[in-house]
């Protein structure tokens, strides 16, 4: 692709699906080696990535992510700097369907993933972690504080996209730039889901109790059966019996 100048865009309010603003990682995912950059002057020295999914809402007729106001300008972009690649279903638009059940390399589909059907899912990814505003008054302030922006926040991203440059796997980047912090939502974890782990259903084995039996260690956090009075020793008259 011919070197060209980048599509400066700022997106509708979306919601932070996937990602962090604030962690960047250092090693490929694929291979497990460490990040560097590939070309430019900094071509061969280590870099962090910042990657996080947008999704910004469908509206009623929209189709396919061009029928948008925001994604006629990318896809025109696209098509512009893409040339006859950007005519392939290959070409990496790094913009996907919220609602699609095909499933991904990991075998996890966007239809399943909170926050992801009825939306457009936009993937940014860059160098440097986007600079977080947020409004006050008539004006904006930088929001500094560490991880407040979370997974299932409302942000509203300006972006720049151009050219991937790859001859293996033609396309566009999305890079994300500043953020401005919109509003709260429901807050979305990304860790291994309980629910889903199927555990319950299997019988217990022989030999299995739901309550604790004679002479086992009482679990943690049982109040133990104050014990009786000692047998065989004989009360002194007129004497208060000591606790035991």
């Amino acid at each position: 692709m011919a070197a060209v100048k980048k599509l400066e865009l700022t997106l509708p309010i979306g919601r932070l699906v996937g990602g962090s603003l604030y962690k960047g990682k250092t090693t490929d995912d694929k291979t497990g080696l460490p990040l560097v950059y590939k070309t430019g002057a900094n071509k061969g020295q280590p870099r962090t990535e910042y990657f996080f999914a947008y999704a910004i809402a469908k509206n009623p007729g929209e189709t396919h992510w061009a029928n948008s106001a925001w994604g006629q300008q990318i896809w025109a972009y696209g098509h512009q700097v893409g040339g006859a690649p950007a005519q392939s279903p290959d070409f990496a638009w790094k913009i996907e369907d919220g609602d699609s059940i095909t499933p991904n390399k990991k075998g996890k589909r966007n239809c399943d993933r909170e926050g992801h059907p009825g939306h457009w899912i936009l993937k940014m990814s860059g160098s440097f972690a986007a600079t977080i505003y947020k409004a006050e008054g008539a004006g904006y302030v930088q929001l500094v504080q560490p991880d407040f922006v979370k997974p299932g926040h409302f942000i509203q991203a300006q972006i720049s996209v151009g050219p991937n440059n790859s001859d293996d796997s033609p396309g566009i980047y999305l890079n994300q730039g500043l953020v401005c912090w919109s509003a709260f939502g429901p807050e979305i974890s990304y860790g291994p889901d309980v629910a889903a782990a199927g555990f319950g259903q299997s019988p217990l084995p022989a030999g299995a109790s739901a309550v604790p039996l004679a002479g086992s260690t009482p679990l943690p956090g049982a109040v133990p059966a104050a014990p009786g009075v000692p047998q065989g020793i004989p009360a002194i008259p007129g004497a208060a019996m000591a606790p035991p």
